[in-house]
């Protein structure tokens, strides 16, 4: 590893908001501050997702992504104002394609292990009975294997405000910034939602996801949602891959079952389809840039939170 490599991979790790690649459906909570009167909270969220066998466009063929990834967030109340947050998540996806296409010419398989990693750090500061502000930054390393952090590695920043009108109703709004791989910065609006509508019904959102949540009894709650994913990462310098930069961005609905057999557990099942997919595929430099459209397809997905 070259000593630029090593300094920007310490930088990640000390700066670094909780983010993991798309995975808010999976059961995240919206980005509020922390309220427990604890001074440390740490929670714990493994999951596993697969992807069934869908088609591609322009004959290339079919093919599923299994995905497995944990993600942990530790909250410390450094003092009455204000409480600090800090974030680790990890996603492992192994793309299967059914046989050689035109992704990459030459390619038996144009890619198949993809390894994300997410590191964060954000403060939320309270500015009076109602309103909080919170500010952070943030890394990310998504590539092969065989990849180079300075390849694959970027680095960004979160800022905004937190509402909250009581009675479990709550906004934060802001702007969530990342340097890409290859392109020009991805800026987002945040608007993170948790509304309750009446006593049954409520509605939540966080990052490029949203969903209505509805209470069955105290253990169970069933949710129907939408959301936004993206995935942008470098392949390895190897022929015929010569550093190619991927894209995968889709759109999937999706209906969660929610169970909480204790306090600090709540498992989650999920399912849907992935009503558009795309793959972005450029060169290692960002250009001659080819798009391939995928069929929509079924997943199926389970989650556990674990709070300590």
């Amino acid at each position: 590893m070259t000593r630029s490599t090593l300094s920007i991979l310490l930088a990640v790790i000390a700066v670094a908001p909780f983010s993991t690649p798309a995975s808010a459906q999976e059961g995240n909570e919206a980005v509020l501050a922390a309220e427990d009167s604890r001074s440390l909270n740490v929670t714990l969220i493994p999951r596993l997702r697969y992807q069934f066998d869908t088609g591609l466009d322009a004959a290339n063929g079919d093919f599923r992504v299994f995905r497995g990834g944990v993600g942990a967030k530790a909250d410390w109340k450094a003092t009455d104002r204000m409480t600090l947050s800090f974030g680790l998540g990890y996603e492992y996806s192994n793309y299967d394609f059914s046989r050689p296409n035109a992704f990459i010419a030459g390619a038996a398989s144009p890619f198949e292990d993809i390894h994300i990693l997410d590191l964060g750090l954000t403060a939320y500061v309270g500015i009076d009975e109602q309103w909080s502000w919170f500010a952070g930054v943030k890394g990310r390393v998504a590539g092969e294997s065989g990849v180079d952090v300075d390849d694959a590695g970027t680095i960004g920043g979160v800022g905004g405000l937190v509402w909250d009108l009581g009675d479990d109703r709550s906004i934060a709004f802001g702007l969530n910034v990342m340097s890409q791989i290859e392109d020009d910065a991805l800026i987002l609006p945040i608007i993170n939602v948790n509304w309750k509508l009446d006593e049954r019904w409520r509605f939540a959102s966080s990052g490029a996801m949203g969903e209505f949540i509805a209470t069955i009894d105290g253990q169970n709650e069933i949710a129907f949602g939408a959301a936004w994913e993206n995935r942008r990462f470098r392949l390895d310098d190897s022929a015929p891959q010569l550093a190619a930069v991927i894209e995968d961005t889709s759109f999937p609905l999706f209906v969660r079952f929610a169970h909480r057999p204790d306090d600090s557990i709540t498992i989650n099942l999920i399912g849907g389809v992935g009503v558009w997919q795309e793959f972005e595929v450029s060169n290692r430099n960002g250009l001659a840039t080819r798009d391939f459209d995928a069929d929509p397809s079924a997943f199926l997905g389970l989650s556990v939170n674990i709070a300590y």
